[in-house]
């Protein structure tokens, strides 16, 4: 492999490795020319589904009346409210919009309307501690947050030396109070805003590039600072998100009950995108439990489990699988871990199918099982590589190894590689631009 750095090594205003050429390489692989955010997704499916449930979430508590519904037609009139509430306190592309939330309809509105700013998007995880959050908002140097009051004093502590960040909107439960120097999320969400804009021509004024990336995917774990990776809209839900919904055939009369935080790679994949591209109905769980999961897939009709396979594995082989009516659920997707193969062919033997998806949050996920792969190849593979990836298996001289071999696997793709961290990136991609150590 060659060492020319310098011309693969290009680090741009936010130190990205993504180059035009990478293009080129990927449309060969087969990969996708896209042209829409999230934003636009959002409005499609208002203008395809109005009075279509877009989240369910448990927030609030998993009792049915204490679960709120929004329809797409209002989960796009949100988005909006907030796109303009956001620009209105002087947020532009460029400027750093973190949270830092359990899995709530606000941590999907976040996505949607920072996907329409062009500002930069971190999403942390709620598991980080107090030393590792300030440790991140340090690096990440947002200039505004939005959280949950428990969290409220870490980031009004760490304002109190970093003036950058002008605002904290607090996300709240009822009764919760607002701690003092913080904002409610609900601001946000004031329509008096719109009088102010002729939305006509706002929304047409800001554009959006598919190239620029905004969006700011943690790696997991809990100790010390995560590693951020850094995306655009083609890096992420147009190479990495399309072939998965695809693949997992994801539509909009499908109901996805989301296992795990939404705030990460697996997450968000299948607790956002998904319901954007596939224009299914996102169900999320703020605290799991293994009854709440059952009961929930019952009462709401869920007919896909979605995202970590641990907590999936905790439900199915509960009590609880039993004593409800689970015959609406016909898939499982999941991601991010192995599941062990006896549980599995468990589903399959219930008339559920599965899917797999393997990858990193750089690369995304690469591999997926195909609709048309038999049980066997379901259970016992990784899938397949998307289109406009490259995915080989390597031996220790960096040779290609043949079917039955074991080796290293590398992943190209076009990447923007870790945000603002050149030895990462160095450590983590070859000089050919194959990512090779990651997490």
């Amino acid at each position: 492999m060659s060492k020319n750095w310098e011309e693969f090594w290009t680090v741009g205003e936010y130190g990205t490795l993504f180059k035009r050429d990478q293009l080129d390489k990927s449309k060969q692989l087969g990969g996708p020319t896209l042209e829409w955010s999230y934003w636009d997704l959002a409005r499609e499916n208002a203008l395809a589904y109005p009075n279509r449930e877009a989240v369910v979430d448990t927030f609030f508590g998993t009792d049915s009346e204490n679960r709120r519904r929004i329809t797409w037609s209002q989960f796009f009139n949100d988005i909006n409210t907030i796109v303009l509430n956001l620009h209105d306190l002087g947020i532009k592309k460029g400027d750093v919009v973190l949270t830092q939330l359990n899995n709530c309809v606000e941590l999907y509105y976040a996505l949607v309307a920072n996907s329409k700013l062009g500002s930069l998007y971190p999403y942390i995880q709620t598991a980080l501690g107090e030393a590792e959050t300030k440790d991140v908002l340090k690096f990440l140097e947002p200039d505004i947050t939005i959280t949950h009051p428990s969290f409220a004093k870490w980031h009004l502590e760490y304002r109190q030396s970093h003036p950058k960040l002008r605002d904290i909107f607090v996300v709240t439960k009822p009764n919760d109070s607002i701690p003092e120097g913080t904002r409610p999320f609900s601001d946000l969400l004031n329509p008096a805003i719109k009088a102010k804009y002729n939305e006509a021509l706002f929304w047409d004024l800001l554009k959006t590039d598919p190239l620029f990336p905004w969006e700011i995917v943690p790696t997991g774990g809990t100790t010390g600072i995560p590693k951020m990776c850094f995306h655009s809209a083609l890096t992420w839900p147009h190479y990495h998100g399309q072939p998965i919904v695809s693949r997992c055939e994801f539509g909009p009369y499908d109901k996805l009950l989301v296992f795990g935080p939404i705030n990460g790679g697996t997450g968000t994949t299948f607790g956002r995108i998904a319901g954007l591209l596939g224009k299914a109905c996102e169900v999320y769980l703020t605290v799991f439990s293994e009854e709440d999961a059952c009961m929930i897939t019952q009462e709401e009709h869920i007919t896909k489990w979605v995202g970590i396979p641990a907590l999936m594995i905790r439900a199915a082989t509960s009590e609880f699988f039993e004593g409800y009516d689970m015959s609406s659920l016909r898939m499982v997707c999941y991601a991010g871990a192995p599941m062990p193969k006896e549980i599995a062919a468990m589903f399959w033997a219930r008339g559920i199918k599965t899917r797999v998806v393997y990858g990193t949050s750089l690369s995304g996920g690469c591999v997926t099982t195909l609709p048309t792969d038999s049980k066997e190849e379901c259970i016992n593979t990784q899938g397949k590589p998307h289109e406009g990836y490259d995915v080989v298996i390597v031996d220790a001289e960096g040779n290609r190894c043949s079917i039955g071999e074991a080796g290293e696997v590398l992943i190209w793709r076009p990447t923007n590689g870790y945000y603002k961290s050149i030895e990462l990136n160095r450590e983590a991609y070859s000089d050919e631009g194959y990512e090779h150590k990651w997490e």
